[in-house]
């Protein structure tokens, strides 16, 4: 009954995203893929409506219209809270904004969630993250099921209960990054190996089908949110609801030290890469630390040492923790290094294939004494040993 009311059920769903459109002031743009998301709706409520002889048509359609537009105004405003507030591809702070000055919205794709979800990839999988950095027009293959909630990678089955799993479980604003690194985690080594000119093309093609593997990456997206660090966690979530949020660093923020105890509940033990001064390391350091200096950074075989030694120690989900003096992108932040040879020591280790590589925000200064027993508590593996 519905393919034959096809026609009516397309002007159905334009007469829905039309509205909600003009309701936001938005103009409709093809990487929402409304229409994707909008459909499976379409068709469970246009069921749910014919009569029992199977006849179908503007009698009830108009029947269910109501609840229809409800309905996606709820899943878009619930799981699309950047699109829910006229700003679906983020936002930038105009310049000499202040309180009550609402921030410009920006062109697609938002390239402040994607720079915030490749720190996740890279949290995770660093050589997924390289992978996705040189292919072309990746963005955009994963802007879509990010816009839509996963309706262009799901059948109506799969989409129908990701949407009973969001909208009716405990709200999460930065699963959906979540999910989408499930499922591309899913090929492993497959989307590695895949050509750079290839890669946007093998992402789109990604599908869910069924609701039992909705479940199941729903329940993979679970269990990576839990070994995602809060700050990250953070950033994705304000940009996923277009708010302004500051530049990706070189990798994902870790609080201090994620909250009394928070970095061993992230990973059984903490390594320390400290690039703070020799007076500043003599004074405090911690037990399972490296060691560089501002005057080796700038020495490639100082560095390439520094990673052959992390590389040794930082596995089995290990996890490192960058430790500045202060401010990583200051030079007094830095102890007098440039702030881009910190970058480089870090971009050089995660190419190296080192994962779960944080820098603590605010560096040593931002540490409390609690916080450091709490990060030496961690280095020991939790043993709480003085």
């Amino acid at each position: 009954a519905a393919l034959e009311a096809a026609p009516l059920l397309r002007h159905e769903m334009t007469l829905a995203i039309t509205l909600l459109l003009k309701q936001l002031h938005l103009p409709y743009h093809p990487q929402l893929a409304l229409p994707h998301l909008a459909a499976p709706l379409l068709l469970a409520a246009a069921a749910a409506a014919a009569p029992a002889d199977g006849a179908f048509g503007h009698a009830e359609l108009a029947a269910t219209r109501s609840d229809f537009y409800l309905t996606v105004s709820a899943v878009v405003g619930r799981l699309s809270p950047a699109l829910a507030a006229g700003r679906p591809w983020g936002s930038v702070a105009p310049a000499g904004s202040g309180p009550g000055v609402a921030p410009a919205a920006t062109t697609p794709p938002n390239q402040s969630l994607l720079d915030h979800f490749s720190l996740l990839c890279q949290w995770h999988a660093p050589a997924l993250a390289a992978a996705l950095q040189r292919g072309s027009g990746v963005g955009a293959a994963l802007m879509r099921p990010l816009s839509c909630a996963f309706a262009t990678a799901a059948d109506a089955p799969a989409l129908l209960r990701l949407l009973d799993l969001l909208l009716l479980g405990q709200p999460e604003p930065a699963l959906l990054p979540l999910l989408l690194l499930a499922l591309l985690l899913r090929p492993g080594a497959t989307l590695t190996a895949v050509p750079p000119s290839e890669l946007a093309a093998t992402v789109a093609s990604l599908r869910l089908r069924g609701a039992l593997d909705a479940q199941r990456l729903h329940d993979e997206a679970r269990a990576l949110l839990s070994a995602t660090p809060h700050g990250l966690r953070g950033a994705l979530a304000a940009a996923s609801g277009g708010r302004p949020v500051p530049p990706a660093y070189a990798c994902a923020p870790l609080e201090a030290p994620e909250g009394l105890g928070g970095l061993a509940a992230l990973t059984p033990r903490v390594w320390v890469l400290d690039v703070r001064s020799d007076d500043e390391f003599a004074a405090a350091s911690f037990p399972l630390t490296v060691h560089l200096p501002p005057a080796a950074l700038a020495d490639a075989g100082v560095r390439g040492a520094a990673r052959e030694q992390l590389a040794a120690v930082c596995n089995d989900g290990v996890l490192l923790a960058v430790l500045t003096s202060g401010d990583p992108l200051s030079v007094e932040g830095c102890s007098g290094a440039a702030p881009d040879l910190v970058k480089l020591a870090i971009h050089e280790i995660v190419r190296d294939g080192v994962a779960r590589v944080g820098v603590l925000r605010g560096g040593f200064a931002a540490l409390t004494a609690d916080h450091k027993q709490a990060l030496v508590q961690a280095e020991r593996g939790g043993d709480g040993g003085g």
